[in-house]
């Protein structure tokens, strides 16, 4: 990859089960897109974000090959099921409540699930070695998953590249901290562990929560990281004015349930900012056309010199493309959710889930959408990423276009 003419960038957002939408996206992209532009398709820069995170790493490793990679990583995701992903015991039910009046056995308690399976499956099914081979071979320029420092609250981006990427992003920012290191799988839990449904993770002596807490500008990475093109895939539906004064009026009359505040709660506090990072970059790039019509090539140095040290990367005509589902991931979370699958399950994380699964009047379970590692759930997602990327097919193509 690092001999293209342009420097290709892969943006993955965060929101739990929801993460099988991006590989339905890529799978078309570096499928069927590759096909009909007749040679291969990668990403030279991979960042994600909570499930975004084990999707980056996954992709990471198997960058010399993106294809394949991407087709048993859609494979895997298939095959999930919660147990494999998280646990609930009682245990944490009751001690829960303790720990908010004080009582000492409960304050290591701070997360209602175990993400114990999903540390195994990573530490057991990722060969992180092969994101090293990637870096060394050419075929990954960098790598990053971002997570929440609990003491400070400010965007870590531990990443992973050659030399050049750690010269970029050498030094701290006040509310970004880069950490050059090699990936692990302590690095993508810390990246995943939504607040209180998972308990922070610990990485060399600090604690971390899930990467969208602090993480106000998801391209940020990848601008730093020096690319040209970015394609960022979002988990949140894109709602213009119109259709959201529909919803109210259809969705009101009764109030919200615990189940949907919670939902609600975790969309606005997790769901990452990357239509308004998109635009935003956008009206940059306009601007920068502009002045170099105005007043020639040479205005974008003349911008990044007069600004100085404020000016964190030089500036530069940047296209970015963002995809994001068309349907509402909470509605389609309450449509596949099989009630009989949930009263199979063992433990208290059936209970669980069926609790989040009340959708009351609104037909959606936000909650339920970011936890129901389940197969009917996650096919549905594959398939509608697959569906909306070839619904931009155009769009694609002209973005890859070299």
């Amino acid at each position: 990859m690092l001999g293209w003419m342009k420097r290709y960038a892969l943006v993955l957002g965060g929101g739990g089960a929801r993460g099988a939408y991006e590989v339905g996206v890529l799978s078309y992209i570096l499928g069927d897109l590759a096909a009909s532009l007749g040679r291969p398709i990668g990403f030279d820069i991979i960042v994600g974000t909570s499930s975004g995170a084990i999707n980056a790493a996954f992709l990471a490793s198997g960058a010399r090959d993106p294809a394949a990679c991407v087709e048993a990583l859609a494979e895997r995701w298939r095959q999930l099921h919660v147990q494999q992903v998280y646990r609930l015991d009682f245990n944490r039910l009751w001690r829960a409540p303790l720990g908010l009046i004080g009582r000492r056995s409960a304050r290591h308690d701070v997360g209602l699930l175990s993400s114990e399976p999903l540390r195994r499956m990573l530490e057991e099914e990722m060969d992180w070695a092969s994101i090293r081979e990637s870096v060394r071979c050419g075929a990954l320029y960098a790598v990053a998953v971002t997570a929440t420092e609990f003491a400070t609250s400010r965007n870590v981006i531990f990443f992973e590249g050659v030399e050049e990427a750690r010269q970029r992003w050498s030094y701290n920012m006040s509310q970004v901290r880069p950490v050059a290191t090699e990936l692990r799988p302590e690095h993508v839990l810390a990246s995943a562990a939504i607040p209180l449904i998972f308990p922070p993770v610990e990485v060399a002596g600090r604690y971390y929560l899930d990467g969208g807490l602090g993480q106000q500008s998801p391209l940020r990475p990848p601008l730093r990281l020096g690319a040209d093109r970015i394609l960022a895939i979002s988990l949140r539906k894109r709602v213009p004015a119109e259709e959201a004064e529909r919803i109210v009026a259809e969705r009101s009359g009764r109030p919200p349930t615990w189940a949907q505040v919670l939902g609600k709660t975790m969309n606005a506090v997790l769901l990452d900012r990357t239509e308004q990072d998109v635009a935003r970059i956008e009206r940059m790039n306009r601007l920068l056309r502009w002045g170099q019509q105005e007043y020639g090539e040479e205005f974008n140095l003349a911008l990044s010199n007069r600004l100085g040290p404020e000016s964190w990367v030089p500036y530069r005509d940047v296209p970015c493309l963002g995809v994001s589902p068309s349907e509402d991931l909470g509605c389609m979370a309450a449509r596949h959710v099989r009630p009989e699958h949930l009263s199979a399950m063992e433990d208290g994380t059936g209970r669980f889930l069926r609790f989040l699964s009340v959708v009351g009047s609104s037909s959606e379970s936000d909650a339920l959408s970011y936890l129901l590692f389940e197969p009917s759930f996650i096919g549905a997602m594959i398939d509608l990423g697959m569906r909306d990327a070839r619904s931009r097919h155009d769009e694609l193509v002209g973005f890859f276009a070299d």
